[in-house]
């Protein structure tokens, strides 16, 4: 059995969480703010006439509409969550498709129960 510092690890331990903590959530505002810009760019892009920019939009919201959601957040960075959130927002602003994951953060949740 080995020997533990538990003095060095109490000391450090605060500094680590403080790291952790920051980086999150630059990650989750990093994320949130690709996520935005590509869902409004995808959603102009996929109601536009013009072909050659409708179809990279189709797409690209076709593909990771097949893909599931647990699987990109898993097997990649915390930047796929952008790109995730950009093709939801992307489908409901061009298509009006409401999507389950929203459904949490939409204002009818404050509204009363009739």
């Amino acid at each position: 059995m080995g020997r533990h510092d538990w003095g060095a690890m109490a000391e450090i331990l605060p500094i680590m969480i403080a790291t952790g903590l920051k980086n999150t959530l630059i990650l989750a505002f990093a994320s949130t703010v690709l996520g935005i810009f590509l869902g409004l760019v995808l959603a102009v892009m996929g109601i536009s006439r013009t072909l050659w920019l409708r179809l990279p939009a189709r797409l690209y919201t076709d593909i990771f509409r097949g893909l599931p959601g647990c699987f990109v957040a898993f097997s990649h960075s915390g930047a796929a969550l952008g790109l995730i959130a950009g093709e939801l927002l992307a489908e409901e602003m061009a298509l009006g498709v409401r999507h389950p994951l929203f459904e949490d953060f939409r204002p009818e949740r404050f509204a009363l129960p009739a």
